[in-house]
């Protein structure tokens, strides 16, 4: 968000990434009117990273198995009574099957990770924190820069002083060169940055607490109770391949970079307010399937009826 009046310009990790990848759906997607708009689509976006880190919540708050899995079953629920989101048979299916894959998930995980809470004391979950990344000058205007995040957990090990964040990862695969980019992720930096602002006391620690998805499939006749069981006992009985943390260290400079970049875009953000010009990059258009705001960039007009809502409104429409 921009706040002209106040020059005061709002960052989080999803707006610096897409900035990077394309201005002006930046613009429209987070800053157009005020709030951004995002397209209705007919394909339930990011359900099952929703659900399990409602789920994952709850459980390192301290609530027991059911009610932790109850809480990421909700999110299905609430999807499914949006209206900016139409389901199809086939996503319906998939949500099924989905439901089934968290709740034997979450069986097992809490068999896995039993001794947590001897290791280490959650902190806080979900946390959302804001912090001053710092200030810019744009044409002899000076601009504060805000930035915000949502961390899944801090945490105090008991066996020393360091606080630590732990981030929660859904993969279809677990690979070495993944695993070599998160000591290197922008985002769980940042992270550090906020979670070192709220408690006052340095966060460099990041535990990646990643979850494999299963690959098992809905049996032709099989039952969901039947399908939940057999994912139940796959992760029961093959751990290993299911659920890995790995453990990463921020160092100074890089704690360092990630300040400098928040700036820089903060910066390259108020001057494409000021004059209006958000460069478009073609090259992004076709990557992850095509843009839904393509249509946007050859007509110029928002349909607010039909293909695109007003960010943070549950009704037809916007306007």
């Amino acid at each position: 968000m921009i706040d002209p009046k106040e020059r005061i310009v709002f960052l989080d990790n999803t707006v610096r990434s897409a900035f990077d990848s394309c201005r002006y759906k930046t613009y429209l997607n987070h800053f157009h009117k005020g709030r951004g708009v995002a397209p209705r689509t007919t394909a339930p976006p990011l359900r099952f990273g929703s659900a399990i880190h409602r789920a994952l919540e709850q459980f390192h708050s301290g609530a027991d198995l059911d009610m932790a899995t109850g809480a990421g079953l909700r999110a299905y629920q609430e999807l499914e009574e949006n209206p900016n989101v139409v389901i199809t048979e086939t996503d319906a299916m998939n949500i099924n099957k989905e439901c089934a894959m968290l709740e034997g998930i979450m069986e097992a995980y809490a068999e896995q990770y039993s001794d947590d809470g001897e290791k280490f004391e959650a902190l806080s979950t979900e946390l959302i924190v804001e912090a001053t990344a710092g200030e810019v000058t744009v044409d002899n205007e000076t601009w504060l820069i805000k930035y915000f995040g949502k961390i899944d957990v801090v945490g105090r090990n008991y066996d020393g002083t360091e606080l630590f964040i732990m981030d929660h990862k859904t993969v279809s695969d677990f690979r070495e060169a993944y695993y070599d980019s998160l000591h290197y992720d922008f985002q769980t930096t940042g992270y550090c940055i906020l979670g070192s602002q709220y408690f006052k006391d340095p966060v460099r620690n990041v535990t990646y607490n990643i979850i494999r998805k299963s690959r098992l499939r809905l049996k032709k006749g099989e039952s969901h109770t039947q399908y939940t069981e057999r994912i139940r006992n796959d992760y029961a009985e093959r751990p290993e391949d299911y659920f890995k943390r790995v453990d990463a260290v921020r160092t100074q400079q890089q704690l360092q970079e990630c300040y400098a970049a928040l700036l820089e875009v903060g910066r390259d953000i108020v001057q494409c307010h000021k004059t209006q010009h958000w460069r478009k990059n073609m090259a992004s258009c076709s990557i992850y399937s095509g843009c839904a705001f393509r249509n946007i960039c050859v007509s110029g007009v928002v349909d607010s009826s039909v293909n695109f809502y007003l960010r943070g409104e549950r009704k037809d429409g916007y306007d």
